[in-house]
């Protein structure tokens, strides 16, 4: 089996690592991914060998190229890919799916994510919708978008585990995720009247401390960043309640996810209005409406990654490939 995760982040990743550790359990994986996202893991998998075959990128409104040549790549050149039974990709397309049995997670669409109206979107625009129209896609049941794309839907679970939140482990500490151009400091400020603000990224200038995001996160009050499906994850993994920041470029994805987030009651929109960051700082954490948003995070249900094994076992055994006709 191959694996090709999205450079664009790390929640990518670390999706297809929980459904990579139970997939290597029975079958030899080739994981293809990032420089950087390989240097994240610090332990070994059986059977799994991690390849790297592009650098990190955060794909903007400006980096649609990356898209488009993604998808135009020659991956038959490589024999690891070209050899495997079944391929899974995470929010990548690329021309080989069309050949070879495939497997496609995507909670939501690049071609409906920015608000660009050039010819190089509208083509990457035109291959996302044919595409799609063909071929089932694998989505996260509780934050997965449609966005009005006409295609076959198969619903799982949140990957990985879930940990028990214990309220006497809760501290006046914040974990911020943190990203370039992120205008986010000065509503920092305002949060560190009352709390620490820790993170992976830290800043001696803005009184931002250090923690190993790959520890428990279930001490923190909050955690707060724009509404990515990987800070969703962690929320709802460590029952650690959301302040969701959307930016003003927001994409679709972020601003979709923000409303889910209102939604579920699993978290403060939080932005530059003092009434919002007057919630934060007077809410008690022993308080009823604090424990709700406790309950909420505890509603949602894991181990999709057994969901994802059941459909691997299905195509394996099928004769026919998965490819538009």
């Amino acid at each position: 089996i191959s694996i090709i995760a999205c450079p664009n982040g790390m929640g990518h990743f670390y999706r297809l690592i929980e459904i990579t550790k139970i997939l290597s359990k029975k079958n030899k994986i080739y994981f293809f991914c990032s420089k950087k996202q390989i240097a994240k893991i610090n332990y070994k998998i059986n059977n799994v060998n991690f390849l790297p075959i592009f650098e990190n990128k955060n794909i903007e409104e400006k980096k649609i190229n990356f898209l488009i040549n993604f998808y135009n790549k020659d991956l038959t050149k490589i024999k690891k890919i070209n050899d495997s039974k079944i391929i899974i990709s995470d929010n990548l397309l690329n021309k080989i799916y069309l050949k070879k049995k495939f497997i496609l997670i995507s909670n939501f669409f690049w071609g409906k994510n920015f608000k660009l109206n050039t010819k190089k979107y509208k083509i990457y625009q035109s291959l996302e919708r044919k595409f799609l129209k063909k071929n089932a896609i694998l989505q996260n049941k509780y934050f997965g978008h449609s966005y009005n794309y006409n295609f076959k839907k198969i619903l799982i679970n949140f990957t990985g585990k879930k940990y028990n939140n214990d309220y006497k482990q809760k501290k006046n500490k914040i974990f911020v995720y943190l990203r370039k151009k992120m205008n986010i400091f000065p509503l920092i400020k305002f949060l560190q009247t009352k709390y620490e603000i820790y993170s992976n990224n830290p800043s001696k200038k803005n009184n931002i401390k250090y923690f190993n995001l790959d520890k428990n996160l279930n001490e923190f009050v909050f955690l707060l960043g724009r509404p990515g499906f990987g800070i969703i994850t962690d929320s709802v993994k460590f029952k650690v309640p959301l302040l969701s920041f959307l930016e003003k470029d927001a994409t679709k994805e972020m601003i979709v996810n923000n409303k889910l987030i209102k939604k579920y009651r699993i978290g403060i929109m939080l932005n530059q209005n003092k009434k919002s960051i007057n919630e934060v700082l007077n809410l008690d954490i022993k308080s009823s409406k604090y424990k709700k948003y406790i309950n909420n995070l505890s509603k949602f249900k894991f181990n999709g990654e057994k969901d994802i094994l059941n459909y691997v076992k299905k195509i394996w055994t099928q004769n026919i490939n998965y490819r538009p006709r």
